[in-house]
């Protein structure tokens, strides 16, 4: 059965801008902390690599590839951990003057660790970290608003 995690957030900043910043894989990087962060992007930007560090030192490294781009409402990929675990993750964007943004990851299958993982507090921990990417898109896009 699938597993759903997200975050979603209301950002000031219309659609074109958030899509615009999202869409250019590169500026991923400046959304990046320390429990996620953006190793490579893959050239021609059609995905990357992105290592999760989590309590007690886990790690897990996401190999993301991005197979939908509909400007200004939406990106959509998978994310592959290993070699059993998949995801299809989601960017929403809707609104003009603000903006209701949600990242959404749907875990589609799992290894047996990333199940124990999940099963073990990882739900939460991911969701803290879409919630803190949410964040940090904010600030990043406070600027165009000044």
């Amino acid at each position: 059965m699938p597993t759903t995690i997200s975050a979603s957030r209301q950002i000031e900043a219309g659609a074109a801008d958030v899509y615009a910043f999202l869409a250019k894989l590169g500026n991923h990087w400046r959304l990046a902390d320390g429990g996620m962060r953006l190793i490579e992007v893959a050239p021609g930007g059609g995905g990357g690599v992105i290592a999760m560090h989590g309590p007690l030192g886990l790690r897990r490294v996401a190999r993301t590839e991005l197979t939908v781009a509909v400007a200004p409402e939406r990106l959509e990929g998978h994310a592959y951990v290993g070699d059993r675990t998949r995801a299809h993750v989601s960017w929403r964007i809707a609104g003009e003057e603000s903006s209701d943004v949600e990242l959404v990851a749907i875990v589609l299958s799992a290894g047996r660790l990333d199940r124990a993982l999940l099963g073990f507090g990882g739900r939460g921990w991911l969701r803290r970290r879409f919630e803190a990417v949410l964040t940090r898109l904010e600030a990043e896009l406070a600027p165009a608003r000044a």
